[in-house]
C-alpha cells in the first residue's frame, strides 16, 4: 500500500468526492482519542488522529467502508509539469536578450542568442529550484504562459525532485519519515533531496509511488 496519514486520507477522500460530485463532511473530536467521522454519500468512517499514519489493515478497512479501493485514490495524480513561462527582453545595449521568470523571480539569466537565452533559462530555473529546496522553500507551480513567452523546462531528475518536495510539504512529511516509506536509511533519502547528488530515476520514482504520485512523461 501507499502509506498515509490519516490527514493525507481525508484529504483524498474529500478531492474524490469533488470530482464525483459526491457529499463529503469532516467531523473531527467525536469521541476519545482524538476520532473523528468521515462522511461520503452514503457512507462513513471513523478516522483516528489525523497526525497518525494508517496501518495497513486499518486502511482498507476504512476504504471497504467506503465502497472504494487504492487505486480511487491515487488514480490519475501525477506529477506536475514543471515547464515554466520566461520572458525574453531584448538588450538594447549589449545584446542579446535578458530572461525572467514571473514564478520564481530569482530566475534572472542571460544569452546572446534566443537558443542561448533558452538553454540558460533552464539552467536558472534548475538552479533556483535546487536551491528553494535546500532552504526548505515553497516552489511556485507554473502558471499559464501568456502570449510572448517562451516555455523553459526543469531538467527530468530537478523536476521530480521538487515534485518529492512539494509531495512531502503537502503531507507534512520530514525526510525521516520519508525514510521510513521507503525503508531506507535517512542519510539516503536525505540524499534523493540533495541537488548536488545524482540519484538515479528508479529511485525518485520509488520515492514518489510512496508519496502517491506517479511520473507522466508527456513529449512536446
Amino acid at each position: 500500500m501507499n502509506a498515509i496519514r490519516g490527514g493525507e486520507f481525508i484529504k483524498r477522500i474529500q478531492k474524490l468526492a469533488k470530482e464525483r460530485s459526491l457529499a463529503c463532511s469532516w467531523h473531527p473530536d467525536m469521541g476519545k482519542g482524538s476520532h473523528g467521522v468521515l462522511k461520503l454519500g452514503d457512507t462513513r468512517t471513523i478516522v483516528r488522529n489525523p497526525k497518525d499514519e494508517l496501518k495497513t489493515g486499518t486502511y482498507h478497512a476504512m476504504l471497504k467502508q467506503l465502497g472504494l479501493n487504492e487505486k480511487d485514490l491515487f488514480l490519475g495524480v501525477t506529477m506536475q509539469r514543471f515547464a515554466y513561462p520566461v520572458t525574453l527582453a531584448a538588450d538594447e545595449v549589449d545584446g542579446g536578450f535578458v530572461v525572467t521568470c514571473r514564478d520564481i523571480p530569482e530566475a534572472i539569466t542571460q544569452g546572446d542568442t534566443l537558443e542561448d537565452a533558452l538553454e540558460a533559462a533552464e539552467g536558472a530555473l534548475e538552479a533556483a529550484v535546487e536551491m528553494r529546496i535546500e532552504d526548505g522553500l515553497e516552489i511556485p507551480l507554473p502558471s499559464k504562459a501568456r502570449k510572448g513567452e517562451h516555455l523553459a523546462c526543469l531538467p527530468v531528475g530537478s523536476a521530480m525532485k521538487a515534485a518529492i518536495w512539494l509531495a512531502m510539504k503537502e503531507q507534512g512529511l520530514s525526510k525521516s519519515d520519508l525514510a521510513r516509506r521507503m525503508d531506507m536509511d535517512e542519510k539516503e533519502a536525505r540524499r534523493i533531496l540533495n541537488p548536488k547528488h545524482s540519484t538515479k530515476v528508479p529511485t525518485l520514482e520509488r520515492a514518489l509511488h510512496v508519496l502517491g504520485k506517479r511520473v507522466e512523461v508527456v513529449v512536446v
